[in-house]
């Protein structure tokens, strides 16, 4: 990693740019990655911000654990046999297993993919 200073009254300070991303808002799980860096790994997210990379890694995070988040939920939708029709007939047990599937998805999402 190199560092360009610029002098200024005598002091050298780093040159440092923000670089242009996408305007790609972060979602929960780029966010729980972020925190998790910053209090677990502070090194590498103080590397990852100096270098730039921080935002994309964070991005790519996001991005991939939502594609889980949504192919997971589907599956489990099926294996506990979550229908339309439960949603209809007995809303409040389809709210039950609905929200456990959540809670079973980001809790492996959290262990597997933000908290490494």
């Amino acid at each position: 990693m190199k560092l360009d200073y610029k002098e200024i009254d005598g002091i050298y300070y780093p040159d440092l740019k923000l670089s242009e991303n996408e305007s790609y808002q972060l979602g929960k799980y780029g966010l729980k990655r972020r925190r998790f860096l910053k209090d677990n790994r502070n090194f590498l997210f103080q590397e990852m911000l100096l270098n730039g990379e921080l935002y994309d890694h964070l991005r790519q995070i996001d991005e991939e654990c939502r594609l889980i988040h949504d192919r997971m939920v589907e599956q489990y939708k099926k294996k506990w046999g979550v229908t339309e029709g439960m949603k209809e007939n007995d809303p409040i047990r389809w709210v039950q297993v609905m929200n456990q599937i959540e809670m079973s998805v980001d809790e492996f999402i959290f262990r597997e993919y933000i908290n490494f």
